[in-house]
């Protein structure tokens, strides 16, 4: 094997490679062109990861407690996990599921889809992306078990249902990767609703 120096980084070459002048120079221009095309491929690369490391936490998983007017015989009482992904600066999407008993009858399930926009702010809590205030628009089916419930008799247990929600992510912890989440919502079927989501960022 033949080693040449090219700005510093050894080339190997096969042995029965001419390695007269003018091969030589033809191997450096075709060497300095693959150098160079490394090296921006590298620089992309440190660029991307950069990037991607400033807003590293890019899902989030939350659970936490309900109250809302699933049932036409009183409120329900519930819990509620979901997951999001964030992207761009302000926009996340993911998926979510509730469940809520109204301690009487009814038994509601709910599973849906999500999209929703951040308007972060200045406080010191809100100086990352994907915090803040949020509405977010809500999309799925809506269950209910039993059929003796007063709004839904005679009508089918499994609806289509969709929703508009507003609340405030607020970060917590130096790395921020725990979130407190309050939140209020309105539309069909269940009519209204208000929580708190907890939960981990990573």
């Amino acid at each position: 094997m033949v080693s040449v120096m090219l700005d510093r980084t050894p080339v190997f070459c096969p042995a029965h490679l001419k390695t007269d002048l003018r091969t030589y120079k033809k191997m450096n221009i075709i060497f300095q062109s693959a150098s160079s095309s490394c090296l921006f491929l590298a620089f992309f690369f440190v660029v991307s990861v950069t990037a991607y490391s400033q807003y590293d936490r890019r899902v989030s998983i939350g659970l936490g407690p309900e109250i809302n007017m699933n049932s036409g015989a009183g409120f329900g009482v519930g819990a509620v996990a979901a997951i999001d992904f964030n992207f761009g600066n302000y926009w996340a999407a993911g998926l979510s599921a509730k469940a809520s008993h109204d301690m009487s009858s009814a038994y509601v399930t709910e599973g849906m889809a999500l999209i929703r926009r951040y308007f972060p702010g200045k406080k010191l809590w809100q100086r990352e992306y994907h915090s803040g205030f949020f509405v977010q628009a809500d999309g799925g089916v809506h269950n209910i078990t039993q059929d003796d419930v007063f709004m839904y008799e005679g009508e089918s247990l499994l609806r289509i249902m969709a929703g508009l929600r507003i609340g405030y992510r607020f970060l917590l912890g130096a790395p921020r990767h725990f979130f407190l989440e309050p939140y209020a919502r309105g539309g069909y079927p269940f009519a209204w609703g208000a929580g708190i989501g907890i939960g981990l960022r990573f």
